[in-house]
């Protein structure tokens, strides 16, 4: 076998993009392999990811390979890491961004020390009913930090004093 024989097949069968424990796990040392990425000019588009020249590097594309768990439905998938290591996916361009609008709205509330069920609850009851598409102005008193929301909306932070 030629000196990067192995190697440039190895590239070939992952559409030229590779894994440093790919690599490893066809019993190629990372020095070796690294040597090898010198010489081909590989770029490193992820920690431990390389890519060839001609590959395709999209970057839905790489957070699927390095994030096994993750549900991956082509140019179409929306990813959004939580806290509790669950994953918003859709298979849809208005899906991910009907995604990405709730995600929004929910981090919103959050950061603006809003009850994060009560605040959703008030849009989408109190909103449906406004005349916000004939004056969009209305949708003001609406958003986290208005001093208009109920009072139900706001999260209470009954500390306790510690006396002595």
């Amino acid at each position: 076998m030629k000196r990067y024989e192995q190697r440039d097949k190895l590239i070939a069968d992952h559409d030229g993009i590779v894994q440093t424990s790919q690599v490893v796990a066809e019993g190629i040392s990372k020095p070796v392999f690294y040597d090898y990425v010198k010489a081909k000019k590989l770029e490193q588009v992820a920690r431990g990811v390389y890519a060839s020249a001609d590959a395709w590097t999209d970057s839905l594309y790489l957070i699927h390979i390095r994030s096994k768990q993750a549900i991956f439905s082509h140019e179409t998938a929306l990813f959004l890491g939580m806290r509790t290591c669950a994953w918003l996916f859709a298979d849809s361009p208005k899906g991910a961004t009907a995604n990405a609008v709730l995600y929004t709205l929910v981090e919103s509330a959050r950061a603006n020390e809003l009850n994060v069920f009560e605040y959703l609850n008030y849009l989408l009851t109190e909103i449906p009913n406004s005349d916000y598409l004939q004056q969009p102005e209305v949708l003001e008193k609406y958003l986290p930090w208005s001093n208009e929301l109920p009072e139900a909306c706001r999260l209470n932070h009954n500390y306790k004093k510690c006396l002595k």
